[in-house]
């Protein structure tokens, strides 16, 4: 076999190989979300965690372009909620907007939890930090945390 006969049958494939390769279409990811997201809400609607929920969910439905729904599940300290996402098909569509007590305290608080915070969710991030701040009658003679444990001393 010549040289130029070897040629134009690696010519001859290659060609064959981009005329195939142009006549199938192209495999594309879908992007997600592709479809509409839940966000569950463990406290009732109105409430300072429920606007938060909100406005997230508002935030990531305009960067998405795609619907961001939220759904307040609320009862058992934030346990119904979680075990409802814990429980959620793995694929993105359905996330938890929780208070940390949801993951931290019920599961050692509430008999027979029914997920496992560790096992079975995954942490995204932390969206908001809010101070506590402790009240008092304004006739109680105590007004700063010092007074307060003095008072509680005596």
């Amino acid at each position: 076999m010549t040289l130029s006969v070897l040629r134009r049958g690696i010519a001859c494939f290659a060609a064959l190989g981009l005329a195939l390769g142009a006549l199938s279409t192209p495999a594309s990811a879908q992007s997600y979300p592709n479809k509409p997201v839940k966000v569950i809400v463990t406290f009732p609607p109105g409430g300072t965690p429920d606007i938060y929920g909100r406005l997230l969910s508002q935030e990531l439905s305009t960067l998405w372009k795609q619907s961001v729904v939220v759904e307040n599940k609320t009862g058992a300290s934030g346990t119904i909620g979680t075990d409802f996402v814990a429980k959620a098909a793995p694929d993105g569509y359905t996330l938890l907007f929780a208070a940390d007590a949801s993951i931290t305290i019920a599961p050692n608080l509430v008999v027979n939890t029914p997920y496992n915070p560790v096992r079975d969710l995954t942490a995204i991030a932390n969206v908001a930090a809010g101070p506590f701040i402790m009240l008092a009658h304004p006739a109680f003679p105590v007004n700063d945390l010092p007074a307060l444990i003095e008072a509680a001393r005596r």
